[in-house]
Order: C-alpha cells, then structure tokens, then sequence
C-alpha cells in the first residue's frame, strides 16, 4: 500500500522477517546510478534467527558506497 512505500522511501530501505517464508529474513536498500535513477538493489538475506536490526546499517553503508562509485 501507499503508506507502506512512503514508509521504505523515507527509511532508505526494507527489512522484513519471515514476510514470504517464516524462516527467511531480508534486508533491501537501493543503490543509484550518478544521475539518481536506479541501478539496483542490495540485499542481505539469512536466517529469521539470525536477524538482527544491527545488520540493517551496513546494507545501507554498502550500498551507499556502491552508489557513490
């Protein structure tokens, strides 16, 4: 839904546990070409056990890395 994406664009990425199998954990954040389109997303995935909203500040300093090469 619309307050859901406003949500993700606001935060900067997506983070979900147990969203498409209850064993699974996911977090997303985009990364951009030069000209602000984008180019992809990066995306940690692990175990639902494993999942730690620690991790969720190194997807997002990879892929801000990525998008400022």
């Amino acid at each position: 839904d619309r307050n859901h994406y406003a949500r993700v664009r606001a935060d900067g990425f997506e983070a979900l546990v147990g969203d498409r199998h209850s064993e699974i954990a996911g977090i997303s954040a985009p990364v951009f070409h030069k000209n602000g389109e984008l180019a992809a997303a990066l995306t940690l995935t692990m175990p639902a056990h494993r999942y730690d909203e620690r991790h969720v500040r190194h997807v997002l300093a990879a892929a801000r890395q990525l998008t400022a090469q």
